[in-house]
This record gives structure tokens, sequence and C-alpha cells, in this order.
């Protein structure tokens, strides 16, 4: 039967990584994750979606399984901020079946609004065609508001019970930069 991992194991396969513009990609310590706060907006697990189906498309199947199992975040700081996150737990759908899940939700899922402290803003999200070394992989790029000035790509990658999230937020964000989250997926 395929383990879950501990913290300890998720934070040692995510750290010592840089984004493409050779930030280090910081981790997060088990309170600063725990306590929320700058992590909860970026990963939006304190936001409320509407529809509510979308909050895993939101939160990039953040939500959900970080609740009952262990999580591990590395933020670089830049103007272009990446997030990578390894998450596992023992209990309920293995990795793969979030990500299907989140995956089948998607066309209803092409506009959104998200209610976070206090902000309400529209979002509209497209599928990526991704591909990484893991057995699943779901891709999507959101942007939130009119333009392509707020945008928000994640690449989310499951084998058995692991789940690794990269994304990157930025203007105008296209292939190299999708490639880019790939890449740090395929080096966890």
């Amino acid at each position: 039967e395929a383990r879950s991992y501990s913290g300890d194991e998720l934070r040692d396969l995510i750290s010592g990584r840089t984004d493409a513009d050779g930030n280090e990609l910081r981790l997060y310590s088990k309170e600063q994750v725990d306590q929320g706060g700058a992590i909860a907006n970026l990963l939006l697990s304190t936001a409320t979606v509407d529809p509510a189906d979308c909050k895993g498309i939101a939160t990039a199947g953040l939500l959900d399984t970080a609740e009952n199992g262990e999580v591990a975040v590395a933020i670089s700081e830049s103007d272009q901020p990446r997030t990578l996150s390894a998450q596992s737990g023992s209990d309920g759908p293995d990795a793969v079946d979030v990500l299907r899940q989140i995956s089948a939700k998607m066309d209803q899922c092409a506009n959104f609004s998200v209610s976070v402290l206090g902000q309400t803003y529209q979002v509209s999200s497209t599928e990526l065609q991704a591909a990484t070394d893991a057995p699943e992989t779901f891709a999507t790029v959101s942007t939130r508001g009119e333009g392509n000035q707020e945008m928000l790509m994640q690449v989310s990658a499951a084998q058995d019970r692991l789940l690794v999230v990269a994304t990157k937020g930025g203007a105008n964000l296209g292939d190299p930069d999708q490639k880019e989250l790939e890449d740090l997926i395929n080096q966890v």
C-alpha cells in the first residue's frame, strides 16, 4: 500500500529549489503554515468560492487534504512569486483521485468568484495541457479581473499519496512559465 509522507520528508522534497530567476524558494516553517496569514491568501484556504465546487480549482487542491495530512510550502520572493508545495495524507482518497476529482469540475469552473478578507473578485480559469513525470498532472491558469495583469498559473502532480503543486503569479504568463513549473515538479 502506498505510504504517506511525514512533514519532515515533504520539507526535504521541496527544499533547496530555485525559480527560473534564481530566487530561492524558501521553506515556510510548520508554525507559519499552521498560522496561515500571508500563505492563506496565497493558497486561498480561507476564501469563499462561488460556485463552492470550484474551491479545489481556486486552491489547486491544497485545501481538503492539508487539513488531514501533512503539508510543506516554499515560496520565492519576486515580482512573480512562485510557490512549491507538497502534501500527503493517510486518510481519504489518494492524491491521484483528488486531482481527478478537481479536473472533472473544470468545465463548470471557467468563471467563479472568490471572496477573501472582505474583497470579492471574479476569476476566469482555463485548463492547460501540462505533462510531468507523475502519473497524474492537472494544470490551470486563472486570471483575476480584466486583462492579463493578475494571473496565477498552477501545475499539480499526483503520485500515490503525494500531491505536489507549483504555482507562479504575475502578468502575461505563458508557455515558458508552464515549463518552469513542470520542471520544478519533476525535480521533486
